[in-house]
């Protein structure tokens, strides 16, 4: 009687196909290199409750109900904190498996901090996240060189962190029943 082969957390081989094939496309001209662009449509549905639809995937968001909402969903702040640590996870697995390193467990812990000062009138701090901090936990055989070289490739790969490293371009377009205000109108 053979013994069950145990399960593995991460399929190495699928992961780093999907990676050569994608870099053979762009290297060969047949899938040119562009920008990643995602796209959520979101609207309210009822108070505080929102519903976002990216692609073929709807999920909702809400709040607490000390802010209103009704505690049916996460809350936008919890999407962005996890959205870290998705993007994270997703280059840490590509890392492992361009490097054929197995990982029996991958998690990471991610915690934000967010002034609330101004929104209550009792300051005016800004209101972005003024403080990320993230504990990878990784079990494998590999060595800490190893994992310490798969934590640099998967941050210097993840959309997220980098977009809060570096600054961000944003541009506002607001429309009043249908028409379109200017910037001035905005101030």
């Amino acid at each position: 009687m053979s013994e069950a082969r145990p399960r593995r957390l991460v399929n190495l081989e699928a992961i780093r196909t999907a990676h050569q094939g994608r870099l053979n496309e762009h290297a060969s001209g047949a899938a040119p290199i562009q920008p990643l662009t995602v796209r959520a449509t979101v609207h309210v549905v009822e108070d505080q409750l929102k519903e976002a639809r990216v692609g073929q995937f709807i999920f909702r968001s809400d709040e607490s109900s000390h802010l209103g909402g009704r505690g049916e969903a996460p809350s936008p702040l919890a999407y962005f904190v996890a959205s870290v640590g998705f993007c994270l996870l997703t280059q840490f697995t590509r890392a492992a498996a361009l490097k054929a390193i197995e990982l029996d467990d991958l998690r990471v812990d991610v915690r934000a901090s967010f002034p609330v000062e101004w929104r209550y009138g009792l300051g005016d701090a800004s209101s972005a996240c003024d403080r990320l901090v993230y504990t990878v936990d990784v079990a494998t055989d590999a060595s800490d060189e190893t994992v310490a070289g798969l934590l640099r490739w998967a941050e210097r790969a993840c959309h997220v962190v980098n977009s809060l490293r570096e600054p961000v371009r944003v541009d506002v377009t607001l429309r009043h029943n249908g028409v379109e205000l200017s910037s001035s109108d905005r101030r």
